[in-house]
């Protein structure tokens, strides 16, 4: 893929968040594109953030170093966001590279997180991951039985308690459908989840929702998300 298809694909995307936004009366800097490259080349990256690309989303912290590294003329204004499952034995990767987590799925790792954290004198956004959909295969605290969400209650005030993670907001990864009304279900749920632990909890203050993939970012932002990951649309297939 040429540095033209990728500049037309992400132009095509943006006018549809646009266009998508304003359909469901929602601002259009209400939602943030982040540009999945993981698998994708240095080469290819240089050409999405040209394009205008600010926050890009990588799942393994080895490779994203080695871009970084690449890219370093390019990103000084660039958020890079963890976006795939977090191996405990690689938080101080996340730590010294990443702006964003939006995986953390245990207190283990939380705890593990804000130590590291608070040995360097650093604060982490994160957003707390839930497996919305039940998937055996997706990672996150299982949150499809609604009964079973008091549950969380006591493990998301002890994330709360590390005081150098800053908890932004939640995360899914939902289980996969072109059908409108199963994944504007899906998002909605999590939504709703949010605005329960909310109630429960008054130190949670809720202002993302990463939440929207490039099959289904319509119903996400109908369902309101403030962050899609979108990567063949833009990137095209992974090398």
């Amino acid at each position: 893929m040429n540095n033209i298809d990728i500049k037309t694909n992400f132009s095509r995307v943006t006018d549809q968040i646009e266009t998508y936004c304003n359909l469901y009366n929602r601002n259009k800097d209400s939602v943030k594109l982040v540009v999945v490259t993981k698998s994708h080349p240095w080469e290819k990256i240089e050409n999405v953030i040209s394009a205008g690309a600010q926050y890009l989303g990588e799942n393994y912290p080895e490779e994203t170093i080695e871009k970084k590294n690449r890219l370093h003329n390019l990103s000084d204004n660039i958020e890079w966001h963890m976006i795939g499952h977090l191996q405990s034995r690689k938080t101080q990767a996340v730590i010294d590279n990443f702006n964003f987590l939006h995986s953390l799925d245990s207190v283990k790792l939380a705890l593990r997180l804000n130590r590291q954290l608070k040995e360097k004198g650093k604060f982490l956004d994160i957003l707390l991951q839930f497996n919305v959909g039940g998937e055996e295969s997706k990672f996150g605290w299982d949150a499809s039985e609604k009964k079973n969400w008091v549950l969380f209650i006591d493990e998301v005030s002890q994330v709360l308690s590390c005081e150098n993670l800053h908890v932004r907001g939640l995360m899914t990864m939902p289980p996969y459908t072109t059908e409108e009304k199963a994944a504007r279900n899906t998002f909605n749920n999590l939504r709703e989840l949010g605005e329960y632990l909310s109630e429960k909890l008054p130190l949670l203050s809720i202002t993302d929702y990463s939440m929207g993939t490039s099959h289904d970012f319509k119903m996400a932002i109908a369902e309101g998300s403030t962050m899609i990951r979108i990567g063949e649309a833009i990137m095209g297939p992974r090398e």
